[in-house]
């Protein structure tokens, strides 16, 4: 939407615009936004995240528009903001009867070094003016730096804030936003709270003083996020057995929780809907210190028992490796779980590999086998499944042809696919992988250092076939799996799953050679959906078969590459911005100098922005020491969604 447009659009309709959601909006000018967005004086939801307002256009926009109940904004000062709505009445009066609130902190920092100045204030906030608020959701942005301007607010009469229902900070390790949030919350537990949300990543306030008064009514909780905080099940401050409304909760890097505790959790949560148990490292295990190692799946059985409404499902992170023989597999027991839609499992999961390895694994050998069998006429001709028999014909003689190892792994996956069979959004992410880019400290870059595990190198092509089975599937990511080596599997995946949508690979095969480029570009040559897409790949060619390939997909919208050492020809990248007319994203990450990148970016912005205002271009080498200065300019959608490569699966509550 051009600037254009966007004016013809509010001007002609602004009499009866009621909501107003320009989110994300960072090619608009900010004075024309400010300008027409006080044309709307009937507007009650305003979201203006990343519309680069500055402090006294966003206070004219609350001191004009005295009918918003519900407004979200990005905030260059949290300071500066305040001073503002202080020494404005209007602006006041229009905070005290707002219902739902959004800060979004994108503030200027100061890099650390020995003459860093911070301004750390307690004072009153714009928060304080606020007396009808019953949600408040804090998004804070990934910092290589320090804010300028920190603010713990006052709060004088927190009496005014009993009717808040909601209160939500993102996992972003900004310091700004944090304190804001975490001193608000520290100051409501004050009073008597009644809260159906909760989320709070990256803190452990337990120790804190009145911080139990916030969990004593557990019945109204809906979603709650506890990760990183190792709370158990069950625990004194928090009364779980009142929880049985919960619907969403995010335990994320617990490595208290346990199968026996997630069986207690199981019974007295039965509406579970989204759980996150991402890196939850013992929650497979009995109880502590149990030798020899021996995984317990009790737990999770008695979860998926429980709790029949689970649809989204996190167990990416957990190694799985101690299995028995005969007992019941981890996908044998989501396979209960009919109506899952949404799954980020270990590679090591979908491997059940016993312990007596030597008498279940053998090899066999193409002339063993006879010809009847070689044609895999197990499946039933009437099968649902078995359309995509030939495929998975056609490579299991590839590997049988081999020598391959077989075993009774190659099962995993088929008893998964076939228990849930509406699949949309998987993740099967081998355990320690890191991508290039990481959030732990903000938009930083590391170096790849990963390796394997043992049960996730026995997982082969043949067996990720089944994935293309999800006819309903629209978000795949593969991470770190490093049997891929022709690419066969993904060539099935992209035939079959026409409605894919996303599409996320990273360090597959042998981390030195990609070996399934010619089949890569064969697969996307299949997605007519695709709209983004995302591939982390040391040494990729990046060559004129990879670019056609792209723009082969008609609705592509964004592309990522992250490819240390790799080069492309500038005409060919042209190419792709010009036959793919939907594409507004455009991040590659290679071993091009600086100057060249610097020179194609600034050529191909004045070519193609006219015509795509939202236009984003992002060229730059991986290893270069000024990348971190070059990603705090990502508009912030596009690098959480698109760049940072992370599961994704009931880290937020859902509908958010």
């Amino acid at each position: 939407m051009s600037k254009d447009i966007y004016k013809e659009i509010i001007s002609n309709s602004c009499r009866h615009i009621c909501k107003l959601n320009l989110n994300h909006c960072y090619w608009l000018p900010a004075q024309v936004v400010t300008e027409m967005v006080l044309k709307c004086q009937k507007v009650t939801d305003l979201h203006l995240i990343e519309c680069k307002l500055r402090s006294h256009q966003l206070v004219q926009i609350l001191a004009k528009n005295q009918l918003i109940r519900v407004f979200s904004c990005s905030i260059a000062s949290i300071t500066d903001i305040t001073e503002q709505v202080m020494r404005n009445k209007a602006a006041q009066n229009t905070l005290w009867h707002l219902k739902k609130l959004c800060l979004h902190f994108k503030q200027e920092t100061c890099k650390l070094d020995l003459s860093v100045s911070v301004n750390f204030v307690h004072n009153t906030s714009l928060f304080h003016y606020c007396g009808n608020l019953e949600s408040l959701r804090v998004l804070g942005t990934p910092h290589r730096g320090l804010p300028k301007d920190m603010l713990s607010p006052l709060i004088l009469n927190v009496n005014n804030f009993q009717r808040i229902k909601e209160l939500a900070i993102n996992d972003a390790a900004d310091p700004a936003a944090r304190i804001f949030f975490f001193g608000t919350l520290l100051e409501l537990c004050k009073v008597d709270l009644h809260l159906k949300t909760l989320l709070k990543p990256m803190a452990n306030l337990t120790t804190k003083p009145y911080f139990a008064n916030i969990f004593k009514n557990m019945s109204e909780m809906e979603n709650l996020d506890l990760s990183r905080s190792n709370i158990e099940v069950p625990m004194d401050m928090i009364k779980w057995e009142e929880a049985v409304n919960l619907r969403h909760l995010n335990l994320l890097e617990n490595i208290k929780i346990n199968s026996e505790q997630l069986s207690t959790l199981a019974g007295l949560c039965p509406h579970i809907i989204s759980l996150n148990l991402q890196y939850c490292i013992s929650s497979f295990q009995a109880g502590k210190n149990n030798y020899p190692l021996q995984e317990d799946l009790k737990g999770l059985q008695a979860l998926i028992s429980s709790c029949r409404h689970l649809t989204h499902l996190n167990l990416s992170g957990i190694h799985s490796h101690y299995l028995r023989h005969n007992e019941t597999t981890i996908c044998d027991a989501l396979a209960e779980l009919p109506g899952l839609k949404s799954l980020a499992l270990s590679s090591c999961a979908v491997v059940h590999k016993h312990s007596d390895a030597r008498e279940h694994t053998f090899n066999i050998k193409l002339d063993e086998v006879p010809a009847k069998k070689r044609r895999m006429s197990w499946m039933e001709p009437n099968s649902p499944f078995s359309e995509l028999s030939s495929d998975v014909n056609l490579y299991s003689t590839d590997s049988l042809s081999s020598g391959a190892t077989t075993n009774s792994s190659c099962q995993d996956l088929e008893t998964l696919v076939k228990g849930c069979p509406n699949m949309e959004h998987f993740e099967l992410i081998t355990p320690n992988f890191y991508s290039v880019f990481h959030k732990v400290l903000g938009m930083c870059t590391r170096e790849q250092n990963f390796y394997a595990c043992e049960p996730s190198r026995q997982l082969h092509e043949s067996q990720l076939m089944w994935i293309g089975h999800w006819r309903n599937l629209r978000y795949l990511q593969l991470t770190g799996i490093p049997e891929i080596r022709l690419g066969t599997s993904l060539v099935s995946i992209c035939k079959h799953c026409i409605h894919l949508e996303r599409l996320h690979l990273a360090q597959l095969g042998l981390p030195g050679h990609i070996t399934y480029h010619s089949n890569l570009c064969k697969a996307l040559t299949h997605c007519k959906q695709l709209k983004d897409f995302r591939i982390e790949q040391p040494n990729m060619k990046l060559n004129e078969t990879f670019f056609r390939s792209l723009w082969s997909c008609p609705e592509l919208e964004r592309v990522c590459v992250a490819s240390n050492r790799s080069t492309y020809d500038s005409v060919l990248i042209d190419q792709l911005l010009s036959m793919a007319s939907k594409m507004i994203v455009l991040m590659v990450f290679s071993g091009m100098s600086q100057e060249n990148c610097k020179h194609l970016q600034s050529y191909l912005t004045k070519k193609y922005k006219p015509s795509r205002p939202a236009l984003w271009i992002n060229l730059f080498p991986l290893q270069h020491i000024d990348l971190k200065d070059e990603l705090n300019s990502i508009p912030t959608k596009h690098y959480e969604e698109l760049m940072l490569l992370r599961s994704r699966v009931s880290v937020k509550p859902v509908d958010w």
